[in-house]
């Protein structure tokens, strides 16, 4: 990935997120001007496969509240698409927005070529894979600022990740919903427009795999060599059986009332059992 952000990196776009505001504003507007004018930047598959391929982007322009919810809605978007642009780069962000328009194309053309789909059933999935963009911006944001906090309806304070687990479980019942009506066809479209979300994912969690095999391997090494150097120690506490290796501070003497080579810790030095030579008697045949 750094290779590929060093040769393309030109390319990215800085403030990606105010860009798509400024559209959102633009198209929240001709919304109350000409709603009739707005209808052509919708994600229309049936107008896409007849060559408004526009479509495919300006849908993540297109707002889906009212004057009272659009201010909130884009302030919260601002929040979320910063907050990614800062833990990934620009370069990052850029091709992680240019997953979700392929994704989106992808999906499209698989559900208007899919055997058997009427047209109710492309409106439906059209409408749901619009409605994904939110899910594969803001899922991820949740796992990078789930301790961050906000303010719902202005008065509860929620921790980022509790709307992350909401959020997730709503993808999951809008999924479960989606395969109960245009059954596992539909379920697979909308997979493919959450493609640059599940690649995230994936990602994120064979790295996490890597660190946890990695940091066992390393603790299971740092075990062998205590073991090694307990072995090699002078010093070792009868009781306890910390050694100099342990802590090269510590004083070891030993007991005048134990029969034997017994030698303690200054905890243990007082605070032990004597230990006694066992003496064997034979019988006598």
């Amino acid at each position: 990935m750094n290779n590929f952000e060093r040769k393309f990196g030109k390319f990215s776009i800085t403030n990606l997120t105010a860009y798509i505001i400024i559209g959102r504003v633009f198209f929240f507007i001709l919304s109350y001007i000409s709603p009739e004018t707005l209808e052509l930047f919708t994600l229309d598959i049936e107008a896409i496969m007849h060559g408004q391929v526009w479509r495919i982007l300006t849908y993540m322009f297109i707002p889906n509240s009212s004057l009272f919810w659009f201010f909130f809605e884009v302030m919260f978007l601002y929040w979320i698409g910063t907050g990614l642009e800062q833990e990934w780069g620009s370069f990052r962000y850029t091709l992680y927005m240019l997953g979700s328009v392929l994704g989106v194309g992808l999906a499209s053309v698989i559900l208007y070529f899919m055997p058997g789909q009427d047209l109710m059933l492309v409106t439906l999935g059209g409408y749901l894979i619009s409605s994904f963009f939110t899910y594969t911006l803001f899922l991820p944001f949740a796992w990078y600022y789930g301790e961050e906090e906000i303010r719902f309806m202005l008065m509860i304070t929620i921790k980022v990740k509790y709307l992350g687990i909401i959020d997730l479980v709503l993808l999951i019942m809008t999924l479960a919903n989606a395969y109960s009506i245009g059954g596992l066809g539909l379920l697979m479209v909308l997979l493919f427009s959450m493609v640059n979300m599940i690649v995230f994912f994936a990602v994120v969690f064979a790295r996490r795999g890597k660190q946890k095999a990695r940091l066992a391997g390393f603790k299971g090494k740092i075990s062998k060599t205590e073991k090694k150097m307990n072995k090699n120690a002078i010093h070792r506490c009868s009781v306890c059986g910390i050694t100099e290796k342990d802590d090269p501070n510590m004083t070891f003497r030993y007991c005048s009332k134990c029969e034997g080579d017994y030698e303690f810790c200054e905890k243990h030095l007082k605070d032990h059992e004597h230990f006694k030579k066992v003496v064997e008697f034979k019988k006598e045949k």
